[in-house]
């Protein structure tokens, strides 16, 4: 059957009124040039076929570097092209009941292809293309609990996720809500019987070579969200597969991307919240709670004003000394330091004479600079980039934090998002030159005493619900608190002292990783060493992100030359 255009609105206007006619946001793929085949071979349809007695009929790649992946990518471009979806799951180690960082990125699409990658010894940054892709959001990441792994995986290793799509979410919004495990949505949606051992999910992920087990479970993790999700999506389309036959054009594809979006809407990037109606549901096994002391990356919002006002700040003889912002140009007018010259451009005129004049009419600070994307040339959702971080730049000496602005550059989001990533890979490498680690003990300030805390908890449950506890459990509470206080009778006022009892303490081991890195360098190289510090992460910044629009004279000799011309090198003193 061939579909005419006048029958085409009838079709997408009987689909939206049927209810939500497809599955969770997926491409559906269509040959719009053929006049007549059948839809058993296309997603989601095809894996009807798949048989459920084979775990894991695709490819399995462990990958521990860039030369794993770089045969790889091809394909893995290829099948996202086709259908924008990926299973995704993560694995890391839990010792002693803490969350170790992610060890394992486990990704599978449609065709079968799972890229298992070891991030726990992968030593280079990941492909440009491959984050790219995690960062996109038309591109759907499946899996249980998938908004919570890529919380973890940014925190982690500043890797940033986006589109992710929770299948517990789309079992609820289906009114399945028995089994929202992996394997309960298996059982319910494929009538497979998944196998989930304990001690293979429990085993250690970070070891030098995985075990034939691990890999096939964290395989099948991965590969059994696209199953699921793929035939949530074929039972939707299958009442209406019917109108779908035939010659299908493009702009038809389009309509059903449009529909299937409708489907997940307003789960994107959420966190499972385990409602039913509006209600909470009892808990169901989750993930360990990370207690990474690893500090999650920032988020920054985008500007609301421009980063550059271009406002022209002239000495009293007219020459030009620099460009300003529009506040600081305000500042000195509103203080009768300064008059307003003119106001397209806004000119000020300075009332004295200023503290140094540009040694030249090639100084930075002269031009005008655009507001857009350095590294893509986008105006849209520009956020301030630090060249070199503030946890560095702030314990530098004074010298060179002069002219701290020629490092804040503007970047669009997502740019930013990669930039992040990349200064994260940096940031590891440096903390292992200086011996500085990043999520070591000695970054964390305040400690926690683990018998105050059980002093306070016994404080606090006497304290509030004493008539309550059975008199064993109470006598042995009693027992605690006085055996810490050294007393043979317990008040009530010493109950109240122990239920607000202080648990944390200083750590005198604590310094922060930045202080550290500028120290150690200043130590062992003084100024110079901190200058080539000061290089080292703009040339960084060049050579990762690569930028086409940076503003006219941004060089990574910045102030350099002036430091050498003042003679400071050898002189300078180590100051904050």
């Amino acid at each position: 059957m061939q579909i005419s255009l006048p029958k085409l609105g009838a079709i997408v206007g009987g689909s939206v009124i049927a209810g939500t006619l497809l599955g969770a946001s997926a491409v559906f793929v269509l040959k719009s040039r053929s006049s007549n085949y059948s839809l058993d071979s296309q997603w989601p349809f095809c894996f009807k076929s798949c048989n459920s007695a084979v775990p894991f009929p695709g490819n399995i790649y462990v990958v521990t570097s860039y030369a794993d992946l770089e045969s790889i990518l091809p394909r893995f471009e290829s099948d996202l092209k086709q259908i924008k979806l990926l299973g995704f799951d993560c694995e890391w180690s839990t010792i002693n009941k803490r969350s170790g960082p992610v060890s394992l990125l486990q990704l599978a699409t449609t065709s079968g292809l799972c890229i298992l990658v070891r991030l726990c010894l992968y030593e280079d940054s990941l492909p440009k293309c491959l984050l790219e892709v995690l960062a996109n959001k038309d591109i759907l990441k499946v899996g249980v609990g998938a908004y919570d792994d890529s919380c973890k995986l940014l925190a982690d290793h500043g890797i940033v996720v986006n589109g992710c799509v929770d299948l517990r979410d789309l079992s609820i919004r289906d009114r399945q809500y028995k089994y929202l495990s992996l394997k309960g949505l298996a059982f319910t949606y494929l009538n497979i019987k998944m196998e989930k051992l304990k001690s293979i999910q429990c085993s250690n992920w970070d070891s030098e070579t995985l075990t034939e087990k691990q890999i096939m479970y964290a395989a099948n993790d991965a590969w059994m969200a696209v199953r699921v999700f793929s035939s949530m999506v074929s039972k939707k389309m299958e009442k209406h597969s019917s109108n779908l036959r035939g010659n299908i054009g493009e702009a038809v594809a389009e309509a059903l991307w449009d529909l299937a979006c409708s489907y997940s809407q307003g789960l994107k990037d959420e966190k499972f919240r385990n409602t039913k109606n509006g209600k909470k549901m009892k808990k169901t096994a989750s993930q360990p709670r990370s207690t990474s002391v690893f500090k999650p990356l920032k988020l920054h919002s985008t500007r609301k004003q421009p980063l550059y006002d271009n406002c022209k700040l002239e000495a009293p003889d007219g020459q030009l000394l620099s460009t300003c912002d529009k506040k600081k140009a305000d500042w000195y007018v509103t203080k009768e330091l300064a008059d307003v010259v003119c106001d397209d451009p806004h000119t000020i005129r300075l009332r004295f004479e200023p503290a140094s004049r540009p040694s030249s009419d090639r100084d930075y600070y002269l031009f005008n600079k655009e507001n857009v994307c350095v590294v893509c040339g986008s105006g849209k959702s520009i956020v301030r980039k630090n060249v070199i971080p503030h946890e560095y730049r702030k314990h530098l000496p004074l010298i060179l934090k002069d002219h701290v602005s020629h490092d804040i550059l503007p970047l669009c989001a997502k740019c930013h998002q990669l930039a992040g990533y990349h200064d994260y890979c940096l940031r590891r490498k440096i903390a292992e030159e200086y011996d500085a680690p990043v999520g070591s003990i000695q970054t964390i300030q305040l400690l926690e005493d683990p018998t105050r805390r059980s002093i306070r908890s016994a404080g606090h449950a006497l304290a509030t619900n004493g008539i309550k506890i059975p008199q064993p459990r109470k006598d042995e509470l009693e027992r605690v608190i006085k055996k810490y206080y050294n007393v043979e009778e317990l008040t009530d006022d010493l109950i109240h002292e122990a239920s607000k009892l202080e648990t944390r303490y200083r750590n005198e081991a604590y310094i922060r990783h930045g202080e550290k890195v500028v120290k150690t360098i200043y130590d062992k190289e003084e100024l110079q060493g901190l200058v080539n510090f000061e290089k080292r992460w703009r040339v960084h910044f060049l050579s990762t992100m690569q930028p086409k629009h940076l503003p006219y004279l941004w060089s990574v000799e910045h102030n350099h030359d002036r430091l050498q011309e003042r003679d400071l090198l050898d002189d300078e003193k180590f100051t904050k």
